[in-house]
């Protein structure tokens, strides 16, 4: 047998060693990864889901404080300070809510719209009662309309964050 057959052979077995050796590693570094990927969106998902329902319930509970008559004892700064608040989690956590899967990431970026939009009638409200068009019928209305997506945006709630926020009773 010639001598560079032996050498030959040598090399094919290192190879064959290295690349086994570095699809397993890839096979680790794949599974690590998908890991921390998974661990992520958890805490995505955990982060917007809480801020969501506390979102939900303190917007229902402007509503009611919307529907008492501004001449009950309530200053104009009272209704000044009856605005949506401002959010924190949702805009730094919006661009990764692919993480959390298309069919959570819609339910998520659905609530989110219905939630932006109650807010912007809850302005509407409150300029109403300070330009003193205050109605109780019209406020009522815009909250009732909350109160029926309340079961849409406690189901997004319960799905990110595996807990049900109890939104029925905010708004009678």
């Amino acid at each position: 047998m010639p001598n560079w057959f032996g050498d030959a052979l040598g090399s094919a077995i290192g190879l064959v060693a290295i690349l086994l050796g570095a699809l397993y590693n890839a096979r680790l570094m794949r599974r690590r990864d998908d890991m921390i990927m998974n661990d992520e969106a958890k805490a995505i998902a955990a982060a917007i889901g809480a801020e969501m329902g506390v979102y939900a319930e303190m917007l229902g509970s402007l509503y009611m404080q919307a529907c008492v008559p501004p001449d009950s004892g309530k200053s104009m700064a009272i209704v000044r300070a009856l605005r949506a608040p401002d959010l924190t989690v949702w805009p730094a956590m919006a661009g990764k809510v692919g993480l959390l899967g298309a069919d959570l990431a819609g339910k998520t970026v659905r609530a989110w719209m219905l939630l932006s939009m109650h807010a912007r009638m809850l302005q509407a409200s409150v300029d109403d009662t300070l330009a003193g068009e205050w109605d109780e019928k019209r406020i009522r209305g815009r909250a009732d309309f909350l109160k029926m997506d309340f079961p849409k945006i406690a189901d997004t709630v319960q799905a990110l964050t595996g807990t049900r926020p109890d939104l029925d009773y905010i708004i009678p």
